[in-house]
């Protein structure tokens, strides 16, 4: 249900705002993973912090193929009930050199498996029909392929954890970021053969799994859910503009809707305010560069809000001299190189 608009009228001395949290933020209220990343507080401006993340979810640092590209982290979170890509996967793809050269399978078997595209593609698990030779040879393609790929789980899952615990120890902080899933693997195929809680089932190869003895348990950690949004939205800029502000003496909060004067509601990342001497400041947060029409747009609903000061915080370390004088000329302050600046900066820029 989306939250609606309450009447702030604090401090006294300041015009009311009729605000609310935007729904994004609000569903992360209760989430202690996100809770765990936004007390990191000053440290989630540092360039650590965006090293961290930057590992953690960009696709460069991933595999090219397979366990990701098939979606299992979908949204960056683990899936116990989405089974782990496998053989068949590829096959159904039509992805077999790649699965080849990617899992290093010996080249015979990608050959092997170019043969029977046709086959497989109309029907991936009709190996019935083959030859018994054939089918012995699909069985160790299959095996072969799935270790590959749950080889490649389990070392993206160790360099995750190898990441986290890094800047734990860096920075002296505990950070509950991932997400433990337990896969119970086949041991006669290499696949997952039951998602979720562990209960009898037969794996797609045929095998029975009657008890925990006939499958290998294998913990695999993922960002977990919503760490991934609280990246890719900023939200971790806004919490960290937020903490800079309450550092300072003022009431901070990031994460809002504002109602303007014209009925239109406006998105706000950091609302900061104080008593004495009255300030309220609008804030706009950017992790890239500042173009024209940032400003312009941010201008325009400070105006519309009836707000007196705006700043626009970005990670930039420079500002182009034409988007500079476009802020001053529409009553906008921008300040660049949040990342890693020093408390006697913060200082300079909240003495407003």
């Amino acid at each position: 249900m989306a939250s609606r608009y309450e009447i702030r009228d604090r401090p006294a001395s300041l015009p009311p705002l009729r605000v609310k949290r935007k729904d994004a933020r609000a569903k992360l209220d209760h989430n202690k993973y996100a809770k765990s990343l936004f007390a990191l507080k000053d440290r989630l401006v540092t360039s650590d912090f965006v090293a961290l993340m930057g590992e953690l979810f960009h696709p460069e640092q991933r595999p090219k193929r397979g366990f990701w590209d098939l979606g299992f982290w979908s949204g960056g979170s683990a899936r116990a009930d989405r089974p782990t890509p496998d053989a068949v996967t590829f096959i159904q793809l039509k992805d077999f050199r790649s699965a080849a050269e990617t899992f290093q399978v010996d080249t015979r078997w990608s050959d092997q498996l170019l043969q029977y595209t046709d086959i497989w593609s109309d029907a991936p698990r009709n190996t019935e029909t083959a030859d018994p030779e054939f089918r012995e040879k699909w069985r160790e393609i299959e095996r072969d392929v799935n270790a590959k790929l749950l080889g490649q789980s389990r070392a993206e899952s160790d360099r995750l954890q190898g990441l986290v615990s890094a800047f734990e120890e860096s920075h002296g902080v505990s950070l509950d970021v991932l997400e433990t899933t337990t896969m119970f693997v086949c041991r006669q195929c290499n696949r997952q053969a039951i998602s979720g809680k562990f209960k009898k089932a037969k794996c797609d190869c045929g095998e029975q799994i009657a008890s925990l003895s006939d499958v290998d348990q294998v913990p695999l950690s993922a960002p977990a859910p919503g760490i991934q949004a609280i990246w890719t939205e900023n939200m971790w800029l806004e919490e960290g503009i937020a903490y800079q502000f309450r550092a300072h003496k003022y009431d901070a909060e990031s994460g809002l809707q504002v109602l303007g004067g014209s009925g239109v509601d406006h998105e706000v990342d950091v609302i900061a305010e104080r008593g004495r001497p009255s300030a309220r400041v609008f804030c706009e947060c950017k992790h890239r560069e500042i173009r024209p029409n940032d400003v312009l747009v941010f201008a325009g609903k400070v105006r519309d809000i009836g707000g007196q000061a705006a700043m626009i915080f970005t990670t930039a370390t420079s500002v182009d001299d034409r988007v500079q004088r476009l802020a001053r000329a529409n009553g906008v302050q921008i300040v660049h190189s949040v990342i890693d600046k020093p408390q006697e900066g913060w200082a300079e820029v909240l003495r407003l």
